[in-house]
């Protein structure tokens, strides 16, 4: 099959990014070809092994949904990304969110179109009838919308009824995270990792830790770039906390590391050192660092949100979920888990309950969607 992703975001950063990689190398792996149209560039170093050719070209951005065809710039994405899946003789359309990459390719290709949200689609945007009515053009075009878990579903359901048949398929852990951690690495740091922007709440977590027993104890390590570093600095000025840039390579208390973006091996052997991974954000459509975090037997402290709820169930997966969003409760939980007699083995229940997030499974998944897609589309079906 020739397979064509569409992204409205960017595929070198980010969740939606690693999920489109992963798709390609393992399609790739079975002899088939992954193409990529995206409206963001995509860095040199990105295209040679994962796709075919990449097209980067505009998508349909409608300022009105009761018609798409009205608007210039949408004739325009249309027909650009029209003539692009007839040049790479494409097979199936794979969309990544339900916005502008769907509404541009259910009008521009005849090839069946599989969409996956990974978290639009708890936009208020699909709160209004008037784009209801307009998905409803475009309805009998789609062979399924894939999202992350329940929660996702029931918010699909909710806003479109039956409009679209769902599949669930979670996001994946990449297979070398579950070979089991080395038993002799010391859990010696309170971990978060990702995004560094003010919806991830990274101040609290610093906060709590100021206002916890363990700060006496452990550093705090959070891992990660983006625009609200300032203000995560500032909050440990304002507690006194040490601050260190790099890698806590030694493990002073009271201090606050800040290493970065990391990937690979370096990545990996920060979770593993984890004894606790802190994740205060208010909003998350799935949370890989979690299964991370899990997979390295780090117990996480998290928000508690119906969409953590709805895919790491008891009795199988272990997470402190704390219902507000307050330093005292933050640090509470902290020093709990940090002193608990049972961490270890909780730590290591996690850990064989994520295995059913390897990522082969969840490659296994897709592939199933794509050969029903095509097969349902074929003239004889």
């Amino acid at each position: 099959m020739n397979i064509l992703f569409i992204s409205e975001y960017a595929v070198h950063f980010g969740g939606v990014g690693a999920v489109i990689d992963q798709l390609c190398l393992g399609l790739k792996q079975h002899g088939h070809r992954c193409f990529l149209y995206i409206n963001q560039p995509v860095p040199v170093d990105n295209n040679s092994l994962l796709y075919d050719d990449i097209h980067t070209g505009p998508l349909g951005a409608p300022a009105r949904f009761s018609d798409l065809r009205q608007q210039r710039a949408n004739r325009l994405a249309i027909r650009e990304l029209a003539n692009v899946a007839e040049q790479w003789r494409i097979d199936l359309v794979h969309c990544h969110e339900v916005h502008r990459s769907l509404f541009t390719a259910a009008h521009a290709c005849q090839q069946p179109i599989i969409a996956s949200s990974h978290g639009g689609a708890f936009h208020k945007r699909y709160d209004k009838k008037r784009v209801v009515r307009a998905y409803r053009t475009i309805a009998d075009k789609v062979s399924c919308v894939t999202v992350l878990n329940k929660a996702m579903e029931h918010r699909i359901h909710e806003c479109f009824g039956n409009l679209f048949r769902t599949i669930i398929i979670p996001n994946g852990i990449e297979n070398d995270w579950l070979v089991s951690p080395d038993g002799g690495t010391p859990k010696d740091i309170l971990l978060c990792a990702g995004r560094l922007s003010p919806d991830k709440c990274y101040e609290l977590a610093v906060a709590a830790y100021a206002g916890s027993a363990s700060r006496q104890q452990y550093p705090l390590v959070i891992m990660g770039e983006g625009d609200n570093e300032s203000a995560i600095l500032a909050e440990a000025h304002s507690h006194q906390i040490n601050i260190v840039r790099g890698l806590p390579t030694t493990t002073s208390a009271n201090t606050l590391y800040l290493p970065g973006y990391q990937t690979g091996s370096s990545k990996k052997a920060l979770f593993a050192r984890a004894l606790l991974f802190l994740h205060p954000s208010r909003f998350e459509a799935f949370g890989i660092v979690l299964l991370e975090a899990m997979a390295q037997q780090a117990l996480p402290i998290c928000a508690d949100l119906a969409t953590y709820r709805s895919q790491f169930s008891a009795p199988d997966f272990h997470l402190c979920y704390v219902a507000e969003f307050t330093v005292a409760d933050w640090a509470r939980a902290i020093d709990d888990n940090a002193g608990l007699p049972t961490l270890t083995a909780l730590g290591r229940d996690n850990y064989k309950a994520v295995s059913c997030f390897a990522w082969s499974h969840i490659f296994k998944r897709y592939l199933n969607c794509y050969q029903a897609a095509v097969a349902d589309k074929r003239p004889d079906a």
